[in-house]
């Protein structure tokens, strides 16, 4: 019974994981529709483009990042110096990776309490973003809190399973995966 539960957890998360990355694709293929709109409309002379489509862009690649990140460290996805660590003995290289791990949930769980907070204090004093359009603060804050915690949970997942090794490493299948 508690397996079973343990499985429907661990299955959730990963649909959690996977929707937290499609909202980033669906992200990245608007911005790319928005500025190509933008900039046939200013082309053809129907007005001066799109209202807003800077700070959209500027708010979209912060989402991306944040909601991403997890997904990414997930696949194998992020930037790593292996040629380093690889050229370690096994021991070394597996402390290396156990390192690399803790730092990086010690940073994410440190991005999830301080996300956490600002965006309270945001949404507490009712703090809003004046630019093109206005809008709550905490809205463009509340991604960071979740994203790391997604990131954290992949990082106590990869601490959980041992550090990767060149010998375990496998090169990613069709779609990156």
């Amino acid at each position: 019974m508690i397996v079973e539960a343990m499985a429907s957890l661990v299955r959730a998360y990963e649909r959690l994981l996977s929707a937290s990355a499609v909202a980033a694709g669906v992200m990245l293929v608007a911005i790319a529709s928005m500025i190509c709109a933008d900039v046939v409309l200013r082309v053809v002379g129907v007005g001066k483009g799109i209202p807003g489509v800077i700070e959209f862009t500027e708010y979209s690649l912060y989402g991306i990042t944040v909601l991403g990140a997890g997904w990414a460290l997930r696949l194998g996805a992020h930037v790593a110096v292996e040629f380093v660590v690889d050229a370690l003995p096994r021991t070394p290289r597996r402390l290396a990776g156990w390192l690399a791990g803790g730092i990086g949930l010690a940073a994410s769980l440190t991005l999830v309490y301080a996300g956490t907070l600002a965006t309270w204090r945001s949404f507490e004093g009712a703090r809003l973003v004046f630019r093109t359009y206005i809008f709550s603060e905490w809205w463009l804050l509340a991604p960071l809190p979740f994203g790391a915690l997604l990131l954290s949970i992949e990082f106590m997942r990869i601490l959980a399973k041992g550090p990767e090794t060149p010998e375990s490493r496998q090169p990613p299948g069709p779609g990156g995966a």
